[in-house]
């Protein structure tokens, strides 16, 4: 294996912001977003959910960690969907001073954006210790394959553009 994720508090936030996420062009990401979450779960033996929350008495902030990752994934930017965009650079091109402009705001926008994000991940993360608590000794890829999950398999992009 080339690669080897760390998987902390943090990481399994975001593996469980990508299990909720929509798929790709293929349900193959689906798939390896719910088999990453649930290697997760069973690693360090929580599960992510209003029943799973170990700290009773902040059961009540599950509602506040699902909106959360609502929020989170609602960020995105007008491109953020576009594969290919050179029409619209070619078309801000031609508006001289006026597209300089347009592409200044978008990418302050494109920075608010990313700042929004790192924040929502702070945000889930401190509430994951409220829930869950912490996770002692974070695992690596390594650690994931005693679990049956090999995240060196995930889907990229680019071998699914003919299915888009």
């Amino acid at each position: 294996m080339s690669h080897s994720n760390l998987y902390d508090e943090r990481a399994v936030v975001l593996a469980y912001i990508d299990a909720q996420r929509p798929p790709y062009p293929h349900e193959d990401f689906r798939r390896f977003r719910r088999a990453r979450l649930q290697a997760l779960e069973n690693a360090f033996g929580i599960d992510i959910s209003m029943k799973g929350v170990i700290a009773q008495q902040a059961r009540s902030l599950w509602v506040l960690f699902s909106a959360a990752v609502d929020s989170y994934l609602g960020l995105r930017s007008p491109r953020d969907n576009f594969l290919e965009d050179s029409l619209i650079n070619t078309a801000l091109d031609r508006l001289g001073a006026a597209g300089l402009e347009l592409r200044d705001a978008e990418a302050k926008l494109v920075v608010r954006l990313q700042e929004c994000r790192a924040a929502h991940l702070d945000f889930l993360t401190r509430l994951f210790l409220l829930l869950w608590g912490p996770i002692e000794r974070p695992l690596n890829s390594a650690d994931l394959l005693a679990f049956n999950f090999d995240d060196s398999r995930e889907p990229r992009l680019s071998d699914y553009y003919d299915e888009m």
